[in-house]
């Protein structure tokens, strides 16, 4: 027999739509034997419905919320491979190292090259044009409401500034925006004039491999610097970047 706190925790983790749906089913067993008015036969017919399209809704939106953890999770891990790979060849991949995604092009650095959940394609790999000194590795986030995209200023009308589409990524040795990068119109508070616009600045800030890299405003970095070394402050996890 369970405990009633076990009971509890149970009906707590069972979602409203599921609950909805129970008590419906529930109801229908015991209108078996006296039958069903037309307006009650409706009424329940809508009510099944409406819990159907709110379960398929939460439902979709879970997964999709799964592929882009494992989107964020596989940039992360190419990320400590192209960082391998630099160590034993004093550069980084080349460009087309990502294109035969699924297989053992990379390897031993990562046994196999990841694709997108869906589309099974590859990441968006930019290098700089000399790929020792650095790259982008970027994603399409099926949420473009996820907080992170914002966090790292990919929320601009052209994503991160490459191929629409591409709202999340990582950068070693470069800012991560591309050349197409574009603010998000801001809406102007009441009674003063929009300033005029122009292209964001970029300001010196620590990344995460703590690496002195150029960053756009309002990246969210803890930190940033006007000089290029970062006033040598790199050491210190504290003021480094997420990414």
């Amino acid at each position: 027999m369970k405990k009633p706190s076990e009971k509890i925790k149970k009906n707590q983790a069972v979602p409203f739509y599921k609950k909805i749906y129970l008590a419906v089913v529930k109801y229908i067993k015991r209108k078996r034997k006296t039958g069903f008015t037309m307006i009650e036969l409706l009424v329940t017919l809508a009510i099944i419905g409406m819990t159907a399209t709110v379960g398929a809704v939460t439902f979709n939106s879970s997964l999709s919320k799964s592929r882009d953890a494992k989107r964020k999770k596989d940039i992360a891990r190419l990320k400590i491979s192209f960082e391998d790979y630099y160590n034993d060849n004093a550069c980084y991949p080349p460009e087309t190292i990502l294109d035969d995604c699924g297989s053992a092009d990379l390897s031993p650095y990562i046994d196999k090259i990841p694709c997108d959940p869906i589309e099974e394609t590859p990441y968006l790999y930019v290098p700089l044009d000399d790929v020792c000194d650095g790259y982008r590795l970027l994603v399409d986030l099926e949420n473009d409401n996820d907080s992170a995209i914002a966090k790292i200023g990919c929320d601009g009308i052209n994503d991160c500034g490459f191929e629409i589409g591409y709202n999340y990524g990582i950068s070693v040795g470069a800012s991560l925006f591309g050349p197409n990068y574009e603010l998000p119109a801001a809406s102007p508070s009441p009674g003063v004039s929009p300033s005029p616009s122009g292209a964001p600045g970029n300001l010196y800030a620590c990344d995460s491999g703590g690496w002195c890299n150029k960053y756009q405003e309002g990246n969210g970095c803890p930190v940033t610097f006007a000089s290029s070394n970062c006033d040598n402050a790199c050491g210190d996890p504290a003021v480094r970047c997420l990414i």
